[in-house]
């Protein structure tokens, strides 16, 4: 178990000195950097093309290319570090300039547009007679709400193309990764809840947590959230208004064209928080309802946002069986019960990204850890409560009328 091997150009090496690849919720890609002695044949590790698949215990885990090559001298050898990244860094990487998709569009068919433009040959679903680097949008989410207008459909200037899939995607929920076989994959957020538990006790041989360490953060949290609903368009209704203190920010377009008003503020309050810290944002949304939703909504996930927890276990595997089938490598978008009277820390957390790496000291899966509704609170459903004893309860005001 836990072996890695790499395919370049047809041939496969598997004998390496370290490496290192990850994944992450938040992240399209997989980056990978392995290291290895010099092979005989210099010419297979090269940049440009050069297309690598990296398998673990024979089941691929990303097919990307070749992006970085570092030779060194190490002793009496020479070693070789490559370094690249999954397929879709082209995606990320690019750009198209300013355009506008039409819409309604569903988010599958505007995936498959911007990939389209950057000549990937999308297929509806690869086979083991598909070409190489034929790739698919697999959508193991179920139904989507179809994009419209006003959820900015569109790129900017220096917008990378990823930039739209990426906005549409936030607005939607949706967790974009790529697969082994290098296709764009669209999840939910994971209710999938590991076998094993992580475990540290003192004076205890079941433990698998080597280290942990926990990060409570609370430098992006905010006592009142401010949603200001902005409409914009050169055409606007009279009953508006908008507050003079902001006129230079919200009125100003291009000239000649068009501007935005305010119509209405969304507020939410933090109890937990010192009421010297406020944070106001402007949104382009439907009605003073939306605003009050996005204000619950960037309290909630700052609140479950400033917590995480990193550990580190042995191998890349939830346990020591043999059978790989009932052996599952551990996987982001994942949840996981810990255990951890060092650090103090029980419950289940959702599994946000993991490194998996060799290096001297062996095999390591290195995992971060959040608060299990990170990425899953219900723009209806806030989880700031308020505390006992706190002068009011958490509350939301809807004021079409100017904050003062």
């Amino acid at each position: 178990m836990n072996k890695v091997s790499a395919v370049i150009n047809e041939q496969e090496y598997s004998n390496f000195l370290s490496y290192e690849f990850s994944r992450d919720i938040e992240g399209l890609l997989k980056p990978f950097s392995l290291t290895l002695n010099i092979p005989e044949d210099r010419r297979v590790i090269k940049t440009g093309n050069n297309r690598v698949v990296i398998k673990i215990d024979g089941e691929s885990f990303l097919t990307g290319f070749i992006e970085d090559v570092l030779e060194t001298d190490q002793q009496d050898k020479s070693i070789v570090t490559i370094m690249g990244r999954d397929s879709l860094c082209d995606l990320v990487d690019s750009k198209l300039g300013a355009k506008i998709y039409k819409t309604p569009v569903s988010f599958v068919e505007l995936t498959k547009s911007v990939l389209k433009a950057l000549n990937y040959n999308v297929v509806d679903k690869k086979t083991r007679f598909s070409r190489e680097g034929d790739i698919s949008v697999i959508n193991n989410y179920g139904d989507i709400a179809i994009l419209e207008a006003n959820d900015d459909v569109a790129h900017r200037d220096n917008d990378s193309a990823f930039e739209v899939i990426k906005r549409c995607a936030d607005k939607r929920r949706l967790i974009l990764n790529s697969d082994g076989d290098g296709n764009l994959v669209i999840n939910k957020i994971g209710n999938t809840v590991c076998d094993t538990v992580l475990l540290r006790y003192r004076n205890n041989n079941e433990s698998n947590v080597l280290t942990s360490k926990v990060h409570r953060d609370d430098t992006n949290r905010f006592h009142k959230y401010i949603v200001k609903s902005i409409v914009t368009g050169s055409k606007q209704t009279s009953n508006a208004t908008i507050d003079p203190r902001e006129s230079e920010i919200i009125t100003k377009g291009r000239e000649g064209g068009s501007s935005s008003i305010i119509n209405g503020t969304g507020i939410y309050y933090d109890d937990e928080i010192r009421d010297t810290r406020v944070l106001t944002i402007f949104k382009q949304v439907s009605n003073l309802k939306q605003a009050t939703e996005l204000a619950k909504w960037e309290a909630n996930i700052r609140k479950t946002q400033s917590f995480s927890y990193d550990c580190s276990v042995i191998g890349f595997r939830q346990n020591f069986d043999d059978d790989i089938e009932k052996n599952p490598l551990w996987q982001v978008n994942t949840l996981v019960d810990v255990e951890d009277e060092v650090k103090d820390v029980f419950g289940r957390f959702l599994i946000k990204s993991i490194r998996y790496a060799k290096d001297n000291n062996g095999t390591r899966s290195n995992l971060t850890l959040v608060e299990e509704k990170s990425y899953t609170e219900s723009l209806f459903e806030p989880i700031v409560k308020n505390p006992r004893g706190k002068r009011e309860e958490n509350k939301v005001i809807i004021d079409s009328r100017p904050e003062i």
